[in-house]
């Protein structure tokens, strides 16, 4: 395989480019076989845009790239019903008319609530739901490409929202939340997948940054519209609305999709060199240069070719070789890397308005504070975007976790003050801990998840990542209502749950320190090279000189 210096001057590339002009048995010889194949110019050209692109200030790529951005906020739009469901999650239990046709009375206060069982298994299962449907795009990504998977996705949505909707009984209601799960699991990692093929290096952490921002902004809206629907005691004007309404995120997703071109990565795997050429064309814009054009194209049909290459050797790319050869600690990295964000207190963090609400705050202050905090973790995730170009992932990842483990140690000791204001103060610091682990871990993390795993392994690692998650948020979901609850059967820690995350973030603190890497301004042919040499992940950034022997897509 031939050699291209990534610190290379592209006047110096075009004699490495040779190499695949005539197939040798060290070049990618599948690249001249395929339709359509490249020139060397094209090649060389692409070369010199990816080396542009690397060290572009994020304000010019924007400008450039602003239908990139676009079509990424299409599957991003489809995330926010993840945040939805979750919001509704939270509030509908304090809805006097959820409360009478699901809830149960307590025998000491004679007043309704939730059984801490099925608070437990809708937002468990819709976890369970969700890591089968991350799974599953693993699949579906290769075989079908990311608009087949997420209009297939959005349809199964429009399903499991009706049955929802229908539901009259815990067991029922239970259903629905499992099955909208399996979607919700489809859009995230469909996003991650299709952002990180059509975006540049200076744009694809920012704009993969923005799932988890998506799932606040989710939440957002449906608690904003699930208080004015408190004083209702009929279905249709409660917790029914708030069901139906979610109706619209994916008849909107489906309208869109109709003008968003397909991943090109995928169409050059599919042999349609004419489709990813268009492709390129709607990203980029009509007014681009058709050499540009073509030089996209050409970056991608190599790194295509070199994936063909691989394949003919070992097989196609399959879930078990995730856990093979340099491809572990990236598999294992990143399945690391969604379970500490759930060691976080996401699952805590969920269900704030309903916890704050049992602590015996009155409840419309509770949610005015609750929806400002919101709002201000949608910010944080927007300031984080840009925190981790300035910084670097690893050091926000790492040592800013610290940060957010004082917060929760923090809300841990607010149990032992029995004021009103130690009631305020728990309030606000645990509303506030939501947006220090959407800086810290969250947007990072989705970052960081992209970024490390491999071209050939990317929709598999992606799915392994998002079932690790949410397999993770299953168990936390599941724990965290017995943790804090004060009705019977359950521990009734209240505050000090706080504790019991802090001490999970600690330990999740040591664990990144020596596995997450700094990947900032590397492209994905410097990781691969950077792992297959063995380097400690930690050492990353001491690398300055790399050369590798493959071109990027990015």
């Amino acid at each position: 395989m031939s050699s291209i210096g990534l610190n290379e001057k592209a006047t110096g590339s075009m004699s490495a480019i040779e190499h695949y002009k005539t197939p040798s048995p060290h070049s990618p010889q599948r690249l001249q076989s395929m339709p359509m194949p490249p020139s060397p110019a094209d090649l060389e050209l692409g070369v010199q845009l990816a080396e542009a692109g690397k060290t572009a200030p994020v304000w010019k790529s924007i400008k450039k790239e602003w239908r990139i951005i676009g079509c990424a906020w299409v599957y991003l739009f489809a995330c926010i019903g993840q945040g939805f469901d979750s919001g509704a999650t939270a509030i509908t239990p304090t809805m006097p008319a959820f409360l009478m046709q699901f809830g149960a009375q307590n025998p000491t206060t004679h007043s309704l609530y939730v059984p801490s069982l099925w608070l437990s298994l809708w937002t468990a299962f819709t976890s369970a739901g969700i890591a089968i449907g991350a799974l599953s795009a693993g699949f579906l990504l290769d075989r079908f490409g990311p608009r087949k998977v997420m209009a297939f996705g959005n349809f199964w949505m429009l399903a499991s929202i009706g049955l929802q909707v229908a539901s009259k009984t815990r067991v029922q209601l239970f259903m629905g939340k499992f099955f909208g799960g399996v979607p919700q699991g489809i859009f995230m990692t469909t996003a991650a997948s299709y952002i990180s093929e059509i975006a540049s290096t200076r744009l694809r952490a920012p704009l993969i940054t923005m799932i988890p921002m998506t799932g606040l902004i989710g939440v957002i809206f449906s608690v904003g519209l699930g208080v004015r629907q408190l004083l209702f005691m009929d279905k249709w004007h409660s917790y029914g609305l708030m069901f139906a309404l979610q109706w619209l995120l994916p008849i909107l997703t489906l309208s869109f999709l109709l003008v968003t071109p397909d991943s090109p990565v995928y169409l050059v795997k599919q042999s349609r060199p004419e489709d990813a050429l268009e492709a390129y064309k709607k990203l980029y814009g009509p007014a681009t240069e058709a050499t540009e054009l073509r030089a996209h194209l050409a970056r991608t049909q190599l790194a295509v070719a070199h994936e063909l290459e691989q394949s003919e050797k070992i097989g196609n790319p399959s879930f078990l070789e995730c856990f093979r050869g340099t491809d572990r600690i990236r598999t294992l990295t990143v399945m690391g890397i969604f379970i500490v964000q759930q060691c976080a207190g996401i699952a805590f963090g969920a269900l704030t308005i309903y916890f704050l609400s049992i602590q015996g705050l009155p409840f419309s202050e509770v949610f005015d504070v609750s929806t400002g905090f919101l709002a201000i973790g949608v910010f944080a995730n927007v300031v984080s975007a840009f925190i981790v170009e300035k910084f670097g992932r690893r050091r926000v990842f790492v040592y800013g976790s610290i940060l957010h483990m004082g917060m929760l140690f923090t809300i841990g000791a607010m149990a032992y003050v029995k004021t009103s204001g130690g009631g305020w103060a728990l309030s606000i610091l645990l509303n506030l801990s939501i947006s220090t682990q959407q800086i810290t871990t969250g947007g990072p993390g989705y970052s960081l998840s992209a970024e490390i795993s491999s071209i050939r392994l990317r929709a598999k690692t992606q799915s392994l990542g998002m079932i690790s998650f949410f397999v993770s948020s299953w168990v936390f979901q599941f724990a965290t209502p017995y943790m804090y609850q004060t009705a019977p059967g359950s521990a009734g820690l209240g505050a000090k749950t706080g504790f019991v995350y802090g001490g999970l973030t600690f330990l999740c603190i040591i664990w990144a320190f020596f596995y997450i890497p700094e990947t900032h301004k590397r492209s994905f042919s410097d990781i691969d090279a950077l792992y297959e040499r063995k380097v400690a992940p930690r050492k990353f950034s001491d690398v300055k000189d790399l050369h590798t022997e493959r071109d990027d897509i990015a």
